[in-house]
């Protein structure tokens, strides 16, 4: 089935909050053999988010959320090796900076 020049049968619709769902083209994800997200969609995902729920999207980029994700881990449980964990860093001193 096309609807708009997309082959339905090739995407997969995830649940948005939105009007729009987010759309995932399966054939571009296997064509690169991978099922994982490149940083550049991740980012552009983060972005729309961000906008949908009335926020400014400059101000909220994927480093912020990840940093901030990691700081309040830490402050309500005060366990550096899970945010360490989390963060994915080999060393500890990389996760204390």
């Amino acid at each position: 089935m096309v609807v708009d020049d997309l082959d339905i049968e090739h995407v997969t619709i995830l649940p948005s909050e939105a009007d729009a769902p987010l759309l995932i083209d399966a054939d571009a994800v296997l064509a690169r053999r991978s099922p994982h997200l490149s940083t550049r969609q991740y980012a552009r995902i983060v972005r729309r988010w961000v906008g949908e729920i009335g926020l400014d999207p400059a101000a909220y980029g994927t480093h912020t959320l990840r940093r901030t994700k990691a700081s309040l881990i830490y402050r309500r449980t005060k366990n550096l090796r899970a945010v360490q964990l989390l963060l994915g860093h080999s060393k500890l001193e990389s996760t204390v900076r």
